[in-house]
């Protein structure tokens, strides 16, 4: 287990985005967080492939997991298992946290290092019991991801991918009743989704809960 990087997203950009441009397949993408009343909890990344990019992978290593990279140099304290959902397949990755100090050091390492998807990340307790999340989408990932591979020319832009062949989605659940969000979709049982352009710029996200509630 690797314990001094996040998971490696950049690195898998190129193989990625390649096999969207050649294939029209289409990739999944969550990461979020699930907190408690004391401030403990969950947090969690899904990588998922459609079908198509799933045979692709297993076409150019036929006697390797295509998946294996990704649970290889998963963070120290990181459990993943076989996760799919719909059209996708892949894996899902998890960590516990015993407070807001732990989910911060978790988000600095995971998602909002120099390759994750938050530029700025911050959880904390209101003045009335409750919880605030803030955090501002880093833009530069991708980007930086596909200039930085030597050897791999894209040859388009960001806006050329589109929400046709990426599903991305920031996904968290806060304890009490949410007061406020901007969130894309909020779900019956609390849990807030955000869905992500891959072209987004420094979009803020936020919501805020009170005790009590569901």
């Amino acid at each position: 287990m690797r314990t001094d990087e996040g998971i490696p997203m950049r690195r898998l950009i190129p193989i990625i985005v390649l096999a969207v441009l050649l294939t029209g397949c289409k990739v999944k993408v969550d990461q979020g967080f699930e907190l408690n009343a004391d401030g403990s909890g969950t947090a969690s990344i899904v990588f998922g492939f459609d079908d198509e990019i799933m045979e692709m992978l297993s076409s150019f290593s036929p006697d390797d997991d295509p998946l294996s990279d990704m649970t290889s140099e998963l963070p120290s304290g990181w459990e993943s298992a076989d996760w799919s959902e719909g059209e996708f397949t892949g894996i899902e990755a998890t960590t516990d946290f015993a407070d807001l100090a732990e989910l911060q050091s978790v988000a600095s390492m995971v998602f909002s290092t120099e390759d994750g998807l938050f530029k700025t990340f911050s959880v904390e307790e209101t003045s009335n019991g409750g919880f605030r999340f803030e955090a501002s989408m880093n833009a530069e990932t991708l980007e930086a991801g596909l200039e930085g591979n030597e050897g791999f020319d894209f040859g388009g832009s960001l806006e050329d991918l589109g929400d046709t062949f990426f599903d991305a989605e920031i996904v968290i659940k806060l304890p009490g009743e949410v007061t406020d969000h901007n969130a894309d979709q909020a779900r019956s049982d609390g849990t807030l989704i955000w869905k992500v352009g891959i072209a987004d710029g420094d979009r803020v996200i936020h919501a805020e809960s009170t005790p009590g509630g569901g």
